[in-house]
Order: structure tokens, then C-alpha cells, then sequence
């Protein structure tokens, strides 16, 4: 089942409750430093830089969080989050030496991080993007064989944001600031998250870019501008770019299995970037599977090769696997 908004919100704010997994990983990794290295390294800088040191980053580069230096008028406070800076390119994708046709936008991974650390206090976006580690683990890609080589680099940003968790401000916004990229990074590697084939784009900045602004609304509170139209027009708005974000129009040869495991990881990746609205969309009856089966082969929709017949039982395949 789903998890409503406020429990996501719990397991964020809440590190006891999340799954304990080892701080190391497993044995076996080619170039893995000594053991007499290891407890050096572990007397000097702590777990976390131990964890690092035998995954080793995937990026090199450091996104930057932007401080609030004083309380704003609507009383968010000084110290807090107002927006990240620095957010590397697209990184390489699953297929390791080219970016094939990218699934879910990767503008969605990157609103992904925003949703988890804008607001927030250095040390507790720590907090929320280890419950995002957590989302990413559980995504179907994740399940299969070939995700396993990603564990270590999961265990090491999950530790180093743990450091984060108990460090001063100053420190833990250089920890969260180096493990954004580390994140994305992971991100785009998880297997399914691109296809063979030539990808092209179709917009998605600016499709994302007006669920971002129905969901700063709603994460605000405020009533929709008068001149954005009714609440079913803004809906149908928001759905049909929410549908945008995947480019996605599998062969007739592709299975139903494939297609459900896509359409899940497409909706949690939306879940994760854009809660308040899902949870708004969700609460007015206003469901993705409805609108795609309603609008099925419109230009920009993915799945325009499979009949609604086909799709209908995917999809409830696809609200099960929630």
C-alpha cells in the first residue's frame, strides 16, 4: 500500500524507523583497500569516510544549498533550505556508455531532491534524502541482479548522510551538497531508468515546470490564482504533463511484467518529486490511469501503441504494486 504524505513525512523526520542495512558493503570489490587502511582511515574520519573510501564516488562533482540568513515573512526560518544550485548535467544512464532513451525525465529526479531538502535545515535534508534512499531501494529496477553492483554506493551515501545527520550546520551542508550528486548519479544508473533506442526529448523542462509550480501551490497552502482556471482544468493540466514526463512507447513485442515495472517506477519518481500534488490529484478522484486511458493516443502520451484494452489490467497491476 501506499504511503499517505504524512506517513512519508514520519519516515523522513524519524531515522529509527527506517530499514537497517549493513555499513559496509559487501566483500569482493576490485581495488578494495587494506584492512590496516580501512581502521586507519576509520580512526581519522569515522565510518562514514570508510564506507566512502571502498565504494568510492560515482561523482566527483558538488550541487550547492542555498541558506536562508534570516527568517522570511511568512515565518519560514533563517538556517533553512530555500533551493539547491549547481545540479550536475544528466549523468550516464544504466546502459553504461550511453544514455540510450531516457524513461521518466531526469528532471524529475532532480525535483526529487528539492522535494526532499527545500525547507528544511541542513542535518534534517540529510534525514530526508536517507528516506529517499530508502525509495530508491525499493524501486523494481533495484530488484533485479544486475542493481547489486549499486549497493555500495547506496551504503555510502546513506552513511556519509548519517554523518550529516549529527554535524554541525556548515559541515553537514558540504556532506548533503556532495551527496546530492552522489544521488542523482545512482539514480540515473538503476536499472530500467533508460532503453536502448535514440532519445530526443519532448519539453520536459517545461512540463516539469508546471507541476513544480501546482506543487509549490499546494505545498503552500494557497488557493490556485483565479487565472489558472478551475481546480478540474488545472487537474487535467498537471495529469497530462505528469504523463509528458514519460517517454515511453514500448513495441507490441514488450511484456505487460515490463510495462508495469516502468509505469511503477514512473509513478513513485513522481510520488517522490511532487507529493503534495499526487496526494491533491489523488484526493479529487483525479487519477493518472484515468486520464491517460481517456486521452490514449494523443501526440506526447506515452504507451500510444498499446491498446486501452492491454493497459486496463497493467494498471491494475501498477495501483497493486503501490
Amino acid at each position: 500500500m501506499r504511503m499517505s504524505y504524512e506517513d512519508k513525512e514520519a519516515v523522513r523526520a524519524e531515522p529509527a524507523r527506517r530499514p537497517t542495512r549493513s555499513a559496509l558493503p559487501a566483500a569482493g570489490l576490485a581495488g578494495r583497500p587494506s584492512e590496516m587502511a580501512l581502521l586507519a582511515l576509520q580512526r581519522a574520519a569515522g565510518n562514514a569516510a570508510v564506507v566512502q573510501r571502498m565504494a568510492g564516488p560515482l561523482s566527483v562533482q558538488r550541487a550547492t544549498l542555498i541558506i536562508r540568513p534570516s527568517t522570511t515573512a511568512g515565518g519560514i526560518p533563517a538556517g533553512t533550505i530555500s533551493g539547491v544550485s549547481g545540479l550536475r548535467n544528466r549523468p550516464p544512464s544504466n546502459l553504461h556508455g550511453s544514455q540510450g532513451q531516457h524513461l521518466t525525465a531526469y528532471v524529475v529526479f532532480e525535483d526529487a531532491i528539492r522535494s526532499a531538502v527545500v525547507g528544511r535545515t541542513p542535518q534534517d535534508a540529510a534525514t530526508a534524502l536517507i528516506a529517499y534512499l530508502t525509495e530508491l531501494r525499493a524501486l523494481p529496477g533495484m530488484t533485479t541482479p544486475s542493481a547489486r553492483y549499486l549497493d555500495p554506493y547506496l551504503d555510502a551515501a546513506e552513511a556519509s548522510l548519517v554523518a550529516a545527520e549529527n554535524a554541525n550546520a556548515s559541515a553537514a551542508r558540504d556532506i548533503v551538497g556532495a551527496q546530492i550528486d552522489e544521488i542523482l548519479t545512482i539514480r540515473n544508473h538503476v536499472p530500467g531508468t533508460a532503453q536502448r533506442g535514440v532519445g530526443g526529448g519532448h519539453g520536459e523542462g517545461n512540463s516539469a515546470g508546471i507541476v513544480r509550480e501546482v506543487e509549490r501551490n499546494r505545498r503552500a497552502g494557497a488557493d490556485f490564482p483565479s487565472t489558472w482556471g478551475t481546480d478540474d482544468a488545472i487537474a487535467d493540466q498537471v495529469r497530462h504533463m505528469m504523463w509528458r514526463l514519460l517517454d515511453y512507447d514500448p513495441p507490441p513485442t514488450a511484456t505487460p511484467k515490463t510495462v508495469t515495472a516502468v509505469l511503477i517506477t514512473h509513478y513513485r519518481s513522481l510520488w517522490s518529486a511532487y507529493p503534495y500534488t499526487f496526494d491533491w490529484l489523488t484526493a479529487k478522484n483525479r487519477l493518472l490511469r484515468k486520464y491517460l486511458i481517456d486521452h490514449h493516443g494523443e501526440p506526447g502520451l506515452p504507451l500510444r501503441r498499446w491498446t486501452v484494452a492491454d493497459l486496463k489490467p497493467i494498471f491494475d497491476d501498477v495501483h497493486a504494486g503501490l
